[in-house]
């Protein structure tokens, strides 16, 4: 008895970590589209477009790990440390990657305006 319930605690746990884990993976995959986005500037149409693709892989990959893991049944904490996984990532890991992605983005630009201004001022002499 006491084993069966030390493995159902740990099943649980496991559950929880896979959840937390799932929440702050879907934010990380949209980081990369957000940093595409810093990256490149897009039109609204493809903005919407790429989204559009985000939300189907999201629902698609939360439909298979909510079968696999937890065999159909409705668990509500898998929704509540999903949302705290993805509030986690993005307000820690995520905020710091884009705004480091940003800051190197802008420095670089600089780098090459002033290396731009350095080359026309030497064909212009």
């Amino acid at each position: 008895m006491m084993l069966a319930l030390h493995q159902t605690v740990y099943e649980e746990w496991n559950l929880i970590f896979i959840s937390l884990f799932l929440g702050a993976f879907l934010v990380a995959v949209y980081d990369v589209f957000r940093i595409l986005r810093i990256l490149m500037k897009h039109k609204n149409v493809f903005v919407h477009i790429q989204d559009f693709f985000f939300w189907i892989f999201a629902a698609i990959f939360i439909y298979y790990i909510y079968f696999k893991y937890y065999y159909g049944q409705i668990r509500g904490f898998f929704l509540i440390f999903m949302l705290l996984g993805a509030f986690l990532y993005a307000n820690t890991l995520s905020r710091f990657l884009l705004f480091l992605v940003d800051t190197l983005k802008n420095r670089l630009k600089k780098a090459i305006k002033k290396v731009k201004m350095k080359r026309n001022r030497k064909v212009s002499k």
